[in-house]
């Protein structure tokens, strides 16, 4: 799920590959967060309006399974009301873009979804074993880190299951017999979790994941300080996909 101001709009349906490269994602749900609705950009998309009194029109249905609902949103700021019963749901496997001009309450609403803000009323819904992943406006990176050690920062808890194996291995090694069984056994429960975490592949995949967000391998030392704001973003989506989670915003 992504937004995008009004004005790109047709730029975004008709350049959609491009502008959304990094995300690997193609959209076909546009959802309007104004009462005044656009035409309709492609026949190849799904369209979804949402007007203030949260009437949700699709021009396409496909029958799958809902990962995130919104019912009723409500905020203000002070007397601005920004979103007045916004309502709409999204289905597995769709790509969406929130599309308002300036100021019409795009990053309020994802910030609600994240959980980043409190919704005056309505709720927020996602589907039971699923994870949500946002991508702030502001990133939280930490300028002395250089880009690789940033992005690994994600895969911390991989990495010290790495070293408890190593050291696992170590022990065996001096280890008596009664004692074997039981580093057999420990060894055997986390070389699963592992494995299952894709321990072993995790740096290539750290460098794939950077490879294809556009960064060169001598990039990879360049400290997060030193990076445009265009470079910190795409450190922060690498972070982002690196986490897997099942909706990405």
């Amino acid at each position: 799920m992504v937004e995008f101001s009004d004005e790109n709009a047709e730029h975004f349906a008709n350049n959609n590959k491009e502008i959304l490269q990094y995300a690997y994602c193609k959209v076909n749900k546009i959802i309007q967060v104004e009462n005044i609705c656009p035409q309709p950009l492609t026949t190849e998309y799904d369209f979804a309006t949402i007007s203030g009194n949260g009437y949700l029109k699709k021009a396409l249905n496909r029958s799958t399974a809902m990962v995130l609902a919104c019912q009723n949103i409500s905020k203000a700021f002070g007397t601005e009301v920004v979103l007045e019963n916004i309502s709409f749901h999204v289905n597995e496997y769709e790509k969406c873009a929130i599309v308002g001009i300036n100021g019409a309450g795009k990053s309020t609403l994802l910030k609600i979804i994240a959980g980043e803000l409190s919704a005056d009323s309505g709720q927020v819904s996602v589907a039971k074993e699923k994870t949500l992943g946002y991508l702030s406006q502001q990133q939280n990176l930490d300028p002395s880190n250089t880009i690789y050690d940033e992005v690994m920062s994600v895969k911390a808890g991989v990495l010290a299951m790495e070293v408890n194996l190593r050291r696992i291995e170590a022990s065996m090694k001096e280890a008596s017999e009664a004692e074997l069984k039981e580093l057999y056994d420990r060894y055997d429960r986390m070389n699963h979790e592992f494995e299952e975490q894709n321990g072993y592949a995790v740096r290539s995949e750290i460098t794939g994941v950077l490879k294809g967000l556009g960064f060169a391998e001598a990039d990879f030392s360049l400290p997060v300080a030193t990076l445009s704001g265009g470079q910190k973003t795409r450190v922060a989506l690498s972070k982002l996909l690196l986490a897997h989670p099942d909706i990405i915003m």
